[in-house]
């Protein structure tokens, strides 16, 4: 543990209050039916052809199986190792040579594993978390896994998961999952649909790159965000680490938000939506409300994100960003962003967006 967040964070935090206070663990993601293709063959009608865009920063449905059942001390390690020095595998900056992978199955399990989200880096943080506050229990990834399938809404009742899944195949709705795990080794999952203008695309991989990478595509594609700064330093904890249902901090961060966005709103036309920074008492950026946060580094270019040193949420699509080469971590001193700089936005379920720093302390 002492890896992934500095001692001087982490002396505290297995003060027996955390273990035992009313909270859950969160995880929530994206199924995106989009995410991947397949072919029906006449010939062979349970054949699919899965086309993955994250190949070379994600694990494989055949790693995450190899990996079920255990999740020993070594693999903790390994996924410690792996988050803090996270640069491991490049992909070209300008998204012009992202990897594709082409894979016949007859397996409608991997089929579904690539439709949610770095679904592997979900399983991971789930797990470790479950570590962390010591709650005696592992979540297995074929038990994960068939919880996310069977909230998935049908149209029709099913007798099988097997059947839901032929059901779900051909159906194109986006919903974001929510998996809450409580101390007690109950684990509830919750699908909620979402209403989603998805871009116009050519393959799998255009698509990734136009619907969750758009600050990098050459036709960036999604709207900008207002993005506040919060009135007050936001004290590091667990909960600011990992992703649980205590959200003060950040109800109180939005709290803020709605304020000034109301007020800036008043001034300006705008229906943009609205995020709040928020920082530690070293007057480091951490991240924002509901998201991750990088902002381009003046010297070269290069967007730069809060390293988990400062306090900020071990994100998904932050872990993923930074393996694929895209952003760096760095130190950022709250009070070195500018009124109208750029900043992108990125979490697990909505991708990354652009945003406008709108400093309100003038």
């Amino acid at each position: 543990m002492a890896n992934l967040i500095p001692s001087k964070y982490t002396d505290n935090y297995h003060l027996e209050s955390y273990g035992t206070q009313n909270f859950e663990i969160l995880s929530t993601l994206l199924y995106d039916p989009c995410l991947t293709g397949f072919n029906l063959k006449i010939e062979k009608p349970y054949e699919y052809e899965i086309i993955s865009p994250l190949v070379g920063c994600t694990k494989t449905y055949q790693d995450m199986v190899s990996a079920d059942e255990t999740f020993s001390d070594q693999q903790i390690e390994s996924f410690v190792k792996d988050i803090t020095n996270p640069i491991i595998h490049r992909l070209n900056p300008s998204l012009e040579k992202i990897s594709r992978e082409f894979r016949r199955t007859t397996n409608l399990f991997e089929l579904f594993y690539n439709r949610f989200l770095l679904l592997d880096r979900q399983y991971e943080r789930v797990n470790y978390t479950l570590r962390f506050f010591n709650w005696n229990y592992h979540i297995g990834f074929y038990e994960l896994l068939e919880k996310l399938i069977n909230a998935l809404p049908t149209t029709e009742s099913v007798d099988s998961l097997e059947q839901k899944m032929s059901l779900l195949l051909t159906q194109r709705d986006t919903y974001k999952m929510r998996v809450l795990a409580a101390a007690d080794g109950t684990v509830k999952v919750e699908a909620h649909l979402l209403s989603v203008e998805k871009p116009i695309y050519n393959s799998t991989s255009d698509y990734f790159i136009k619907r969750f990478l758009s600050p990098w595509s050459p036709k960036p594609t999604s709207e900008s965000w207002d993005v506040f700064i919060n009135d007050k330093p936001t004290k590091v904890s667990p909960f600011t680490s990992f992703k649980t249902t205590n959200r003060k901090h950040y109800t109180q961060a939005r709290d803020f938000m709605n304020v000034v966005s109301t007020s800036f709103k008043s001034k300006i036309s705008t229906n943009r939506k609205s995020e709040v920074l928020i920082y530690n008492d070293k007057k480091q950026l951490m991240e924002g409300s509901i998201t991750n946060v990088a902002i381009k580094r003046k010297t070269d270019g290069v967007y730069v994100t809060p390293p988990l040193t400062s306090g900020c949420l071990y994100g998904t699509m932050r872990s993923y960003l930074l393996s694929a080469g895209l952003i760096e971590e760095e130190d950022i001193n709250i009070e070195s962003l500018r009124n109208g700089e750029d900043i992108i936005l990125f979490n697990g379920v909505m991708g990354c967006v652009e945003g406008t720093i709108r400093r309100t302390d003038f």
